[in-house]
C-alpha cells in the first residue's frame, strides 16, 4: 500500500478508513506504553505525521488540513478524522482499551474558502440558517454535565430483547442510560477491509426516551461504551425527569421498557 492519496475518487473513502484505522492501531500502541495519549497538541502531530509515513511520504491533498486529524478528548480516549473529498470525512473514537466507537462518515463539509461577500443573498441565508441550527445543536450536546448525581434506577428484566436497557442513572441536569448488546469482534486485517466493512462496524443501537407527561428528552452530554462481543454503552440525554413524572419508557430497537420513577 504505498500511496493513499493517489486513489481513484471511487476509492478515496476506502483508502481513508484504512489509513485512519492503520494510524490508530499505531497512536494506539503508543500510548498504552506510556499509559496515556499525551497533550492535543503532540497527538495532533504525531497522527498528522503517521498519516504522511503510512501513505509513503505522499502529502495531504487538503493543504489547510492533515490527512488525519487527531484530537485528544481525554487522557485515555482521542478523535481521528479523515478527510477522503471535499464534502466528506471519516470520524471515529478511540479509548485506550482499543474499542473504536461513536465512528461513522460525516457529509456536508467542505475545504474550499467562500468569502462572506462572494455568497449571493441566498447562500447567505442558507448558510445563517446553517449555523443557527449548529448552535442549537451545540447547546444542546453541552447542556448535561454529569454532575449532582441523584441516584439510579434500575431496568425490569427484559427477557429475549436484543438490546436489553440496564438501568438510568438520574443527575440534577439530566441521565444516562446503560444497556448493552452483543457484537462481532473487530477485524484488524487491513489487507482485507473494504470500505464498507470498515464503516459497518456494530454502532450503537438509536435510542428513544419519553415519560408519562410528554417531556420532550434529547441526547446531550455524549456517551461511551466498549467490549468485544458484548458491549456495555452509556447514552446521555436531558433535561432530567421532572419531579412528577412517574414513568420513563426506553425504546431500543425493540419493545420499550418502562422504568418506574417514582422512589
Amino acid at each position: 500500500m504505498s500511496s493513499h492519496f493517489e486513489s481513484q475518487p471511487d476509492d478515496a473513502q476506502e483508502a481513508a478508513g484504512i489509513l485512519l484505522l492503520r494510524v490508530a492501531l499505531a497512536l494506539l500502541g503508543e500510548a498504552r506504553l506510556r499509559g496515556n495519549f499525551g497533550d492535543n497538541t503532540d497527538l495532533a502531530e504525531r497522527a498528522a505525521a503517521l498519516a504522511t509515513e503510512f501513505a509513503g511520504g505522499v502529502p495531504s491533498p487538503y493543504p489547510k488540513h492533515p490527512a488525519i486529524e487527531g484530537s485528544l478528548l481525554r487522557p485515555d480516549r482521542i478523535s481521528l478524522s479523515a478527510p477522503f473529498g471535499e464534502g466528506g470525512s471519516i470520524v471515529e473514537s478511540l479509548d485506550l482499551d482499543g474499542i473504536l466507537f461513536d465512528g461513522g462518515t460525516a457529509f456536508g463539509v467542505t475545504y474550499k474558502q467562500v468569502e462572506p461577500n462572494e455568497m449571493n443573498p441566498e447562500e447567505r441565508a442558507d448558510l445563517e440558517r446553517r449555523q443557527a441550527k449548529w448552535r442549537v445543536e451545540q447547546e444542546r450536546r453541552q447542556r448535561f454535565t454529569a454532575s449532582g448525581f441523584v441516584r439510579s434506577v434500575a431496568a425490569p428484566s427484559q427477557p429475549g430483547a436484543t438490546v436489553p436497557i440496564l438501568a438510568v442513572e438520574l443527575f440534577e441536569d439530566g441521565f444516562y442510560v446503560e444497556f448493552t448488546y452483543d457484537t462481532e469482534p473487530p477485524t484488524f486485517d487491513l489487507d482485507e477491509m473494504t470500505a464498507e466493512q470498515f464503516l459497518a462496524r456494530e454502532k450503537d443501537p438509536e435510542i428513544t426516551v419519553e415519560d408519562d407527561l410528554g417531556t420532550e428528552y434529547f441526547e446531550s452530554g455524549g456517551g461511551c461504551g466498549g467490549g468485544v462481543r458484548v458491549s456495555h454503552s452509556s447514552r446521555g440525554f436531558a433535561p432530567a425527569p421532572p419531579p412528577n413524572a412517574r414513568i420513563l419508557r426506553i425504546t431500543a430497537g425493540g419493545a420499550p421498557v418502562e422504568l418506574d420513577l417514582q422512589p
